[in-house]
């Protein structure tokens, strides 16, 4: 009877120690579902955060966004506006804003081949007018001139002695160091040398 009573009591401690671990077990799972959900939410938290800071950038003006930058650029604005000269603005304004710098377009002309959305560099000329094209200006002798801050590839190619390789490098070095800032930056774009800067530097111009 005794050794009846040992096992059975054996038994019931037994019991106790399953519920314990099995209250454990249950303890240990609710644990890691609640730190799986929270950083489950704390994802989705910073992605819905990064939407939403992506779309408030994109809805950005461009005064807003140069309201943000303390660099500036001088350009000079000619042609047909109210108050020709030369003005600071800042770096990111674009060919409309130097235009309202300059007491906006004169009465009556036409500036329908102006690209006004073009954003602009530091020491660019931009000449407003009937017949203009801020691609190019005109030498001396008449010869049209290349920008080298605005043009093409393929009006890049126009200069004899420039093909479609040399005309993406020029690209390429303009659009990694903010524009041309003189015609002697050509020499730091790969493939041209000092010959080649010979051939092609009187057929651009800033």
């Amino acid at each position: 009877m005794n050794k009846i009573n040992t096992i059975v009591g054996k038994i019931r401690e037994n019991q106790k120690i399953v519920k314990f671990g099995l209250i454990v077990i249950a303890i240990l799972l609710a644990l890691a579902i609640f730190f799986i959900n929270h950083k489950d939410n704390n994802v989705v938290v910073a992605e819905k955060s990064r939407q939403v800071h992506e779309k408030e950038m994109k809805e950005m003006s461009d005064e807003e966004l140069m309201q943000g930058n303390n660099t500036t650029i001088f350009v000079d604005v000619q042609g047909k506006v109210n108050k020709p000269g030369v003005y600071e603005l800042k770096q990111g304004s674009r060919v409309y804003n130097a235009i309202e710098k300059a007491g906006g377009i004169t009465e009556g002309s036409n500036v329908s081949n102006v690209n006004q959305a073009q954003l602009l560099v530091d020491g660019q000329q931009i000449f407003i007018g009937e017949g203009t094209d801020n691609n190019s200006a005109l030498s001396d002798y008449g010869t049209k001139l290349i920008n080298l801050n605005n043009a093409s590839a393929e009006e890049l190619q126009k200069v004899n002695g420039v093909g479609p390789v040399m005309a993406n490098k020029i690209i390429k070095f303009r659009e990694a160091n903010g524009g041309f800032k003189s015609i002697d930056d050509l020499y730091n774009v790969s493939g041209i040398g000092e010959k080649t800067f010979d051939n092609i530097k009187s057929s651009f111009t800033i």
